[in-house]
């Protein structure tokens, strides 16, 4: 069964001294299969949408529009990550340092706290945070 769900997102992320946070509100849908939650929304300020997928302990989270991404999350893990603007692609990996989610009946929330790794270094500290409730 499909629900229709707001969806509110936080992203700070922390580069050189600096700090940066982008927030967002949006509509999608979220379906339930088993123990996998799986979420579509249109992300306006990207001209594109977002997919989120939660299984078990590990988030998937894959955009299109103006930024192209395939990210994964999983505590521990190092993982590739596919990111393109329009000037290029970057070639990136993801370390997931914590992984937090609920998925209540009809609300819920992921937050994952990552490190940006660019050639092998640290060039981001992230902290992202997606919430939705359902409309």
């Amino acid at each position: 069964m499909t629900k229709h769900v707001e969806i509110r997102t936080r992203l700070v992320s922390k580069t050189e001294g600096r700090e940066e946070e982008v927030r967002s509100k949006c509509h999608g849908t979220w379906q339930q299969v088993s123990d996998r939650h799986l979420f579509r929304y249109a992300e306006p300020d990207n001209n594109g949408s977002a997919l989120l997928l939660i299984e078990r302990d590990t988030v998937h989270l894959r955009r299109t529009g103006n930024t192209h991404a395939k990210m994964h999350f999983e505590v521990g893990r190092k993982a590739n990550a596919y990111y393109r603007t329009a000037v290029g692609p970057v070639h990136m990996s993801l370390r997931t340092h914590e992984l937090r989610t609920d998925t209540a009946t009809d609300s819920g929330y992921i937050e994952v706290r990552y490190d940006v790794l660019i050639g092998g270094q640290k060039a981001a500290e992230n902290s992202l945070r997606i919430e939705w409730v359902e409309e």
